[in-house]
């Protein structure tokens, strides 16, 4: 904004057009002044001014006088607090350009700045200087949320990454990335990835690029980035970062853009434990569901509801996976993830999902929540028999488990493999497999 000041001031067409102007505001304060010949003045039979028959200057003098112009005195009058009010004016006017040329000459835009809470600064080194002009209102902030797409920026400088992990630690940051999921965990690397995904937005309407900060005290700022390609013998690419202050005209579009952030409550983690029969997954559940102060729901659970609804015995495993298949045949899979949805507690950012089986219905909740972790509980066949208490597989069983084993091969699945019959060794298990791979678990 400074710049374009600075440019608009010094620009010779600007200079000559405001000296056209000062000739022209010359030349009318002459002819109404030292130039008005009274002697063309019209006056009645009663010695009073007929405005409408008076030359141009007259009507120009009647129509900016305080009051009606009826004598000769009257215009004496008018021209005097004409010529102060325009001697005033033209003071004033040179004083301000003196003093607006004077700054700019001697690089003082303290002045400026405070009309005009915009202050630019010039990058040579795309990509990270620019990244360290915001890193340095990072590094203060209350709050800072990101605009930006693909976020690879992170993963290349370690200065950056450093002031992020202590952001993302004190759960003061939140992204919001204009791509898929699956193009930011490509450009983060999965380590990354894993680490930040609870603060993620993916696939983000608002496809700029800038920073929203927010600062002890109240303070906010706009960081935006803005590149510049000059064409000509040799193309070069520039760039500046544009800070708006939230004070004075600026106020009002950074405080609807930070009132939009902060009404968007935490992206829900959804975690989906899958495997066939006797695998382990309720038990991995509960572990994550106790780690994460998680909502759980049972999909087993859900069934046996409708099994009693139906007027059949929900103990029987048999009447709970002809329910389950009848829903299924007559609903479908998409019907059954929207009535786990509706069971989602508004309350609880982490929901664990336990024994979801059909690939369509896992794949419709990972559309609705990008923010979300699958993972498939797997055993032999053997060792799921031994652990089958009170009941024996059977092909009914076999039936549902069907369904499931798809999802094993599913990109980004976590595999836990739980041969062993030792309840301690499973815990083992989801904790190096999920709890330490996801820390923010303990976070939630």
């Amino acid at each position: 904004m400074i710049d374009r000041i600075v440019k608009f001031c010094t620009n010779p067409i600007v200079r000559l057009l405001f000296l056209v102007f000062l000739s022209l505001i010359a030349f009318v304060t002459y002819k109404i002044t030292m130039g008005l010949d009274k002697s063309f003045i019209i006056l009645d039979r009663n010695n009073l001014i007929e405005i409408d028959k008076s030359p141009w200057s007259i009507k120009f003098l009647n129509f900016i006088s305080l009051s009606e112009l009826k004598s000769i005195a009257d215009v004496d009058s008018a021209v005097n607090n004409f010529t102060f009010f325009v001697s005033t004016l033209f003071t004033i006017a040179i004083l301000s350009i003196n003093c607006v040329i004077n700054m700019i000459r001697k690089n003082k835009y303290d002045e400026i700045r405070a009309i005009f809470p915009v202050e630019t600064v010039s990058v040579n080194t795309v990509g990270v200087e620019d990244i360290r002009v915001m890193a340095s209102y990072y590094r203060r902030a209350d709050f800072v949320a990101v605009f930006s797409g693909d976020f690879s920026w992170i993963a290349v400088d370690n200065e950056i990454k450093k002031i992020i992990e202590n952001l993302v630690e004190s759960n003061k940051i939140r992204f919001y990335s204009s791509k898929s999921r699956n193009v930011v965990a490509g450009s983060l690397g999965r380590e990354i990835f894993d680490r930040y995904l609870p603060f993620f937005h993916f696939n983000s309407p608002a496809e700029f690029k800038a920073s929203l900060v927010k600062m002890q005290g109240g303070a906010q700022y706009l960081l935006y980035n803005r590149r510049m390609t000059n064409e000509g013998l040799a193309a070069t690419e520039r760039s500046e970062v544009i800070i708006f202050e939230n004070k004075h005209s600026l106020n009002e579009p950074i405080s609807k853009l930070s009132s939009f952030v902060f009404k968007l409550s935490n992206p829900k983690i959804l975690i989906m434990v899958c495997g066939e029969t006797g695998a382990g997954k309720t038990f991995v559940a509960s572990q994550i569901q106790t780690t994460a102060n998680a909502q759980l729901i049972s999909v087993g659970n859900y069934f046996r509801e409708l099994t009693q609804m139906a007027g059949k015995n929900p103990q029987s495993r048999d009447d709970v996976i002809h329910v389950a298949r009848n829903y299924l045949d007559r609903f479908g899979p998409v019907a059954l993830a929207d009535s786990l949805i509706s069971r989602f507690d508004a309350s609880k950012d982490t929901i664990v999902i336990d024994g979801l089986r059909p690939p369509v219905s896992i794949e419709a909740l990972r559309t609705r929540f990008p923010n979300h972790i699958v993972i498939y509980v797997e055993a032999n066949e053997s060792v799921r028999a031994q652990r089958c208490t009170g009941f024996s597989l059977n092909d009914m069983d076999q039936s549902i488990d069907v369904m499931v084993r798809p999802v094993a091969t599913s990109p980004s699945v976590i595999k836990i493999v739980n041969n062993s019959h030792s309840t301690e060794n499973l815990k083992k298990l989801v904790s190096e497999n999920i709890i330490g791979r996801f820390p923010y678990l303990h976070q939630r």
